[in-house]
């Protein structure tokens, strides 16, 4: 069996997710489908920060840690979920739409047409691959 170098598999893996969300169903228009959306779908939900809890191994406490230092929640894991919710929000609060819109006002005219052939290209390919996996 051959072997990949680590950085080999990472493109791999970032190349089929891309692929993967590229090739997911989309059945609302751009505007109803946030950057929140394709994040879920190519990462699934999952949180961005997860709490080790290392505050009870604290070298000045030793084998004894008081319960007030591990009594409710962390205070960095607190600062984490607020981060997380403010990225959800901020990426919930952009749509496919906005996107496109962003991009058009500072891409070249012909781009659009050049994403579209990019995009007819690989079309076929995709719905080839959809039919085969029913």
């Amino acid at each position: 069996m051959r072997s990949f170098s680590p950085s080999f598999r990472r493109r791999a893996s970032s190349a089929r997710a891309r692929e993967s969300a590229a090739a997911l169903p989309w059945r609302a228009p751009a505007t109803e489908i946030t950057v929140l959306d394709v994040v879920e779908a190519v990462d699934g939900r999952k949180a961005l920060f997860e709490c080790r809890e290392i505050r009870a191994q604290c070298a000045l406490f030793g084998d004894h840690t008081p319960p007030w230092a591990v009594d409710g929640v962390c205070a960095i894991h607190a600062v984490m979920i607020e981060a997380e919710k403010r990225t959800r929000d901020a990426l919930a609060a952009h749509t496919l739409a906005s996107i496109k819109g962003r991009v058009a006002t500072k891409a070249p005219r012909d781009h659009a047409g050049r994403v579209q052939e990019w995009l007819a290209a690989r079309m076929p390919r995709r719905g080839r691959r959809a039919q085969a996996s029913q």
